[in-house]
């Protein structure tokens, strides 16, 4: 990955990979919506591939190299104890 991907932005992608909704994965991240829409524009910028495909205005889809990503930061955060719902809010 080019630069060190930020915690905030892990934990934003896997928020939206959880609830396949952005208004939800803010919710649950006890951040504003724009901020985490925001957050995945970075990553994707960042990583320079495209994480998320919108097929209505609630609904979201994952890339297959989101989901792959997801999964990638899952395990991460497994292996260094960070997988409780508490420890997901950046904030």
């Amino acid at each position: 990955m080019p630069d060190a991907i930020h915690f905030r932005l892990k934990v934003s992608l896997l928020a939206l990979a959880e609830k396949l909704n952005y208004t939800r994965a803010a919710e649950r991240l006890e951040t504003p919506l724009a901020q985490l829409r925001e957050d995945i524009a970075e990553l994707e910028r960042r990583l320079c591939i495209r994480l998320v495909e919108r097929e209505d205005q609630q609904q979201v889809y994952l890339t297959e190299e989101a989901l792959f990503l997801a999964k990638l930061f899952q395990s991460f955060s497994t292996v260094n104890g960070i997988s409780r719902k508490s420890d997901m809010n950046p904030h």
